[in-house]
């Protein structure tokens, strides 16, 4: 959708996470590459104020090209 300008206009929600957060996060899987989904969720939630559901963070990982484990055995 574009306004008189010519300016496109946004619709929708924009991602909490930033590029920046998005390249900490490669950092800290890069660093800790046996980390858990819910152990990075919680670190997005401690260090960056981020709150993300447990899914939509496995999917913005394999769309970084990343993988983490996702759960711990017992």
């Amino acid at each position: 959708m574009e306004n008189q300008a010519g300016d496109r206009q946004f619709l929708g929600f924009r991602s909490r996470l930033t590029p920046d957060i998005r390249q900490r996060l490669g950092v800290r899987i890069g660093k800790q590459p046996d980390a858990t989904v819910n152990e990075l969720r919680g670190w997005l939630q401690t260090q960056e104020s981020v709150a993300i559901s447990q899914q939509r963070l496995s999917a913005m990982i394999l769309e970084m090209g990343l993988r983490v484990k996702q759960k711990v055995l017992d």
